[in-house]
């Protein structure tokens, strides 16, 4: 939602009656729950009467109140008015398919430049999967970003979705999800719409363009601000038991929402419908959040996830070419970490070959030969990681007090000894 930064005319009170008995009619014939949009409107009307919004000549200022008072009767985060006099005017023109797409495509230059909500992907160590999405966009918009995020990471052996950062959006997590499953047909949600007691079912895709990965373990990330689509993603997939949740308790959003015009410069979100996260209890997070499988303070569900993960699959995949126990050290390592005294470190500088170990800022590097210099973490007292080679370590060998050999050790078993230069 956009607002313009032009000056505009203030608020008169007939303007402010205009706005408050439109938004009061909306939530009673709309709102998800009739008899709190009749008690919404009810709040408005006798602040109005009371002579609260007097003083409220900003646009601006003036919806962030009616948002606040709304809420503080629902308690419904869903619920905003917005002062939107471009919208408006676009919506309330719209006469053919071409205006409404109009409506519809005007943010898209925006969407683009935040690629669609799909901010991070990469496959870490160990070959696990990450996916860093803030944003669940329409499919119809994002859905090539979101196919091509997916066959990306269509051969990692286990995924990690962060929405730790997600507020929500539209239905881009049932094209994620749909990748999650066989080609069998999967219900991701029910929606049950106030307006003639509709309920609607969706479901995974019966064909998504590339390969699925109905095996591949899945840890989802949340935090206290994961809201809404993103919720209802991470509730379907932990209520079928596909995913594992890890994180903070999310922010409790579960209605289904739209955008109506108020009036000529007011607009408002209205909750029309909840999302179920169980059919079979027909129970949402409404108020509640997603509670996590594993509770942690988000800035630790990372860890914790690529972690576990690694663990699960040193456990699970005996058969496997790629060495998850030593990745799993490694994530240890960072997450743990373990310091060195000076002398320490001043024992092992020095030159092994054509490979030099040095201390910069009270870090031992390495370097070899003429290549880029990297830093070493220590896993402890004699073992080092290497930064950006995680299949890598370097272990130094005393014999007769005193730092004789260099050793690099690689994920696959192999060992290369060099003897210290005099």
């Amino acid at each position: 939602m956009r607002t313009s930064l032009i000056a505009q005319p203030s608020l008169s009170e007939q303007e402010k009656i205009a706005v408050i008995q439109s938004v009061s009619k909306i939530m009673q014939q709309a709102y998800v729950f009739p008899n709190v949009g009749q008690r919404m409107a009810t709040q408005l009307t006798a602040n109005l009467t009371n002579k609260l919004y007097r003083k409220l000549d900003d646009p601006v200022a003036f919806a962030a109140r009616l948002t606040d008072d709304l809420v503080s009767v629902s308690h419904d985060k869903h619920i905003r008015v917005f002062f939107d006099p471009e919208w408006v005017k676009a919506a309330k023109t719209a006469v053919t398919k071409q205006d409404s797409l109009a409506v519809l495509y005007r943010d898209l230059a925006s969407w683009k430049k935040d690629n669609f909500g799909f901010k991070a992907i990469n496959v870490l160590p160990g070959n696990i999967g990450y996916l860093k999405l803030d944003a669940m966009m329409d499919v119809k918009f994002g859905g090539e970003t979101g196919v091509a995020a997916m066959n990306y990471l269509s051969n990692v052996d286990a995924l990690i979705i962060d929405l730790r950062e997600n507020h929500g959006g539209s239905n881009m997590g049932s094209l994620i999800a749909s990748y999650l499953f066989d080609g069998e047909p999967v219900q991701l949600a029910e929606l049950h719409l106030r307006e003639g007691n509709k309920i609607i079912q969706e479901w995974t895709l019966a064909h998504v363009p590339g390969k699925r990965m109905p095996d591949t373990p899945v840890y989802i990330l949340t935090s206290n601000f994961t809201f809404s689509a993103a919720e209802a993603i991470a509730q379907r997939l932990k209520v079928l038991k596909r995913a594992i949740t890890i994180g903070e308790k999310s922010g409790g959003g579960a209605h289904i929402t739209e955008q109506r015009v108020a009036t000529d410069r007011f607009c408002v979100f209205v909750p029309f419908g909840r999302s179920i996260g169980d059919p079979t209890k027909e129970t949402d997070w409404e108020g509640v959040g997603v509670i996590p499988d594993i509770s942690v303070p988000a800035n630790d569900a990372f860890d914790t996830a690529y972690q576990l993960a690694l663990s699960n699959l040193s456990k699970t995949s005996s058969g496997s070419t790629v060495n998850y126990q030593w990745y799993l050290e490694n994530a240890n390592a960072k997450a743990t970490a373990v310091s060195l005294p000076v002398t320490l470190l001043d024992s092992y500088a020095g030159d092994y070959a054509d490979m030099k170990i040095r201390i910069n800022e009270g870090r031992l590097t390495f370097q070899k030969g003429k290549q880029m210099i990297y830093r070493l973490t220590p896993i402890n007292s004699e073992t080092f990681l290497v930064e950006g080679m995680p299949y890598l370590r370097l272990k130094f060998i005393k014999e007769n007090n005193r730092v004789s050999t260099l050793i690099r050790v690689y994920d696959n078993g192999m060992e290369r000894k060099s003897n210290r230069v005099e």
